[in-house]
C-alpha cells in the first residue's frame, strides 16, 4: 500500500508538471489568444470531485488499487495546463486537452517509471480522456484536440461526453484482460514446467 502511493504520488507531480510544461507551446501557436485567470469562476468543488469521480470510474476496470488512485489523480491534476493563463500573456489554452499531449505524456511517463509498464501508459491516456468527458458533460466541450498539429478548438456536443468515458473504460479494461490472460497463460506454463 506505501509502495503505492509513494508510486502514485511520484507520478501525479511529474503528470502534473508535464501538462504545465506542454502548454507552454501554446504561446508560440499562431491560434493563440489572451486566456481569462483561470482562478476566476473555474475552480469550485463540484468540478474538481466530478474529474476526480470520472477518472476513479475508469481506474476502476483496473481492478488494481495503484491504477486506481492514478486514474482520479490524473483526471484532475491535467488541468495544471491552466496555469499557463496565470501569466495574463496571449496562449492556446488546454494544451493538455489534446491527443497529442496524452501520447507523449504516455511515452514520457513509460520512460521514467518503467517501459514495461503499459497499464500506466493506458491509464495515463484514459484519465485524459475522462477528463474530457466530465468537461464535456459540464458544458465546457471546447477543445485544441490535436494541438499542436491543428490549433483550432473543436466544439463537442454535450451528449458526446458518453462517449469520451467509454472509450477511457474500454482502453483499460482491454488491458486488464490482456494482463489476466498473460497471468493465465504464465500460471500455466510454471505448472507444466513443474510437471515435468
Amino acid at each position: 500500500m506505501k509502495k503505492d502511493l509513494a508510486f502514485v504520488i511520484k507520478a501525479t507531480i511529474l503528470y502534473g508538471f508535464f501538462a504545465a510544461a506542454f502548454s507552454v507551446v501554446g504561446i508560440f501557436l499562431p491560434e493563440r489568444q489572451y486566456l481569462d485567470d483561470p482562478l476566476v469562476g473555474s475552480l469550485d468543488i463540484q468540478h474538481i470531485i466530478g474529474h476526480i469521480v470520472w477518472g476513479l470510474i475508469i481506474g476502476a476496470v483496473s481492478l488494481r488499487l495503484r491504477y486506481f488512485l492514478l486514474a482520479g489523480s490524473f483526471a484532475i491534476i491535467i488541468d495544471s495546463d491552466h496555469l499557463i493563463q496565470l501569466l495574463d500573456i496571449e496562449a492556446i489554452g488546454r494544451m493538455g486537452h489534446s491527443i497529442p499531449f496524452g501520447l507523449l505524456s504516455v511515452a514520457v511517463l513509460m520512460v521514467v517509471f518503467g517501459r514495461k509498464d503499459y497499464f500506466l501508459g493506458v491509464t495515463v491516456f484514459a484519465a485524459m480522456l475522462a477528463h474530457i468527458s466530465f468537461d464535456i458533460l459540464a458544458g465546457s466541450g471546447n477543445f485544441p484536440l490535436f494541438v499542436p498539429f491543428y490549433d483550432d478548438m473543436i466544439r463537442f456536443p454535450n451528449s458526446s461526453w458518453f462517449v469520451f468515458l467509454l472509450v477511457g473504460i474500454a482502453l483499460v479494461l482491454s488491458a486488464t484482460i490482456l494482463a489476466r490472460s498473460q497471468s493465465i497463460r504464465k500460471k500455466k506454463s510454471a505448472s507444466k514446467k513443474s510437471n515435468q
